[in-house]
């Protein structure tokens, strides 16, 4: 929700995303577990609203952060993977750009991105100040988050919203949706609802069977 917009992605699929995690969580009886998202803490029924007021309330200014990106490794991190991957979606998204014009777009949203992250990452810590908070994201030694990763890849930036799972008979890993098709990957779906894609197993090389999943 909190940057939903940037990466082009509509309220009413971060709304229909929301409901699946939490139709998980009661299915399972996951009791321990609950949601926490940006209606929780402004009432309006405004999207654009909340994010606004969530820059104006807990963000820095992009200059601030140009300046932290240029100065702390990090920050600058984060900055390239970030602007790896919105590059990646741009290419797809903004067709009839040149790649130039996508580069540039991709660096602003990026900026963009980080800042109401970093954004919502202070309003979390406000609400849940004695929380041990982990993060999909790699984080240094001395970060207030842990760095946790779902699943294998060989980026360690690549996260599931990036990326698509890939099942190869003996593991599950993230990839590029396109890496995947290149490799001969064939659409399928978990529980009728949840896309993955099967792949061959590069050392038996017979092909992953749906019955792995199910």
């Amino acid at each position: 929700r909190v940057f939903s917009d940037l990466v082009k992605v509509s309220d009413s699929a971060v709304d229909l995303y929301g409901r699946e995690i939490r139709n998980i969580i009661e299915e399972h009886e996951l009791s321990f577990l609950s949601t926490f998202s940006l209606e929780d803490i402004f009432s309006a029924h405004d999207y654009d609203w909340m994010r606004t007021r969530l820059v104006t309330e807990y963000a820095e200014s992009i200059e601030c952060l140009r300046a932290r990106i240029k100065q702390e490794p990090e920050a600058k991190s984060l900055f390239n993977g970030i602007h790896r991957f919105m590059f990646e979606d741009q290419l797809y998204l903004s067709a009839g750009k040149s790649k130039s014009e996508i580069r540039e777009l991709s660096k602003q949203l990026a900026y963009e991105v980080i800042q109401r992250s970093n954004a919502w990452s202070k309003l979390v810590e406000k609400k849940f100040a004695g929380a041990l908070r982990l993060s999909i994201h790699p984080q240094s030694p001395l970060s207030n988050k842990i760095g946790v990763s779902l699943l294998a890849s060989s980026d360690n930036w690549r996260t599931p919203w990036h990326s698509v799972t890939v099942f190869d008979g003996s593991e599950f890993y993230l990839s590029s949706r396109e890496a995947a098709e290149a490799a001969g990957g064939k659409l399928s779906y978990a529980y009728h609802k949840y896309p993955y894609y099967l792949v061959q197993n590069k050392k038996t090389g017979a092909l992953a069977q749906k019955e792995a999943v199910s």
